[in-house]
């Protein structure tokens, strides 16, 4: 009793299927790796931007922060001569250059 003549095509078809993924296998690793590095460089990169935003708003916030104190202290100190003037004023302290 024999195999049916398409027995023989069916099986070196599935056959040649079976050695052609054996062969591309390596490669199709090896591209499936770079597409998760490539993948996990992206999300690393991202990462890194929303780090480096995060200080760029630290390093904003922080300066903003100091020149409003130093602001405020000269504010101060010129409401300061303000009032010492107008005192000095009122005594008659100060000289009429003009």
């Amino acid at each position: 009793m024999g195999s049916p003549p398409d027995a023989s095509v069916a099986f070196t078809a599935g056959l040649t299927f079976d050695m052609s993924a054996l062969i591309t296998r390596p490669v199709t690793r090896l591209a499936a790796a770079k597409e998760v590095q490539k993948t996990d460089l992206t999300c690393s990169g991202r990462s890194c931007r929303s780090s480096r935003k995060a200080r760029m708003l630290f390093i904003k916030q922080t300066t903003q922060d100091r020149t409003f104190a130093a602001l405020d202290k000269t504010r101060a100190l010129f409401q300061d001569r303000l009032d010492r003037t107008r005192t000095a004023a009122q005594r008659g302290l100060l000289a009429n250059d003009s």
